[in-house]
């Protein structure tokens, strides 16, 4: 499933469902039926796309963009020297950072609603 421009809410049903999440900030909604569910990003410059529904080690997200890095996570996550994915477990924010230490500010790809901890092989990049 895929928005348009604007800001759309994208409900999956039963069963294995794909989001992409646009330029927009989307709401994405899916439920823990077993099914793993895939929520696709290709544009860096997303809009905090907020995810309902997701379920650590059975759902995925995929950054199409940047180098890969490590899935740091914890309250305020920082990255290192290198890029990495940030999880910050006190609100769900899910970021991406391309150079670590580096002078460009991390990137807010999603808010997972209700989600305190991720799994390693929850983000694919």
């Amino acid at each position: 499933m895929m928005g348009n421009v604007g800001r759309d809410t994208l409900t999956g049903g039963a069963g294995a469902d794909t989001f992409f999440g646009s330029v927009d900030a989307d709401v994405l909604v899916t439920t823990a039926d077993g099914a793993r569910d895939l929520f696709m990003y290709i544009n860096p410059t997303a809009e905090n796309d907020r995810i309902l529904g997701f379920v650590s080690g059975e759902d995925v997200i995929q950054l199409f963009f940047g180098p890969p890095g490590p899935l740091i996570q914890g309250a305020a996550p920082v990255a290192g020297d290198g890029p990495a994915v940030l999880f910050d477990t006190r609100n769900g924010r899910l970021s991406y950072d391309s150079d670590g230490a580096g002078g460009e500010d991390a990137v807010l790809i999603a808010t997972l609603v209700g989600v305190t901890s991720l799994a390693a092989g929850d983000v694919i990049i």
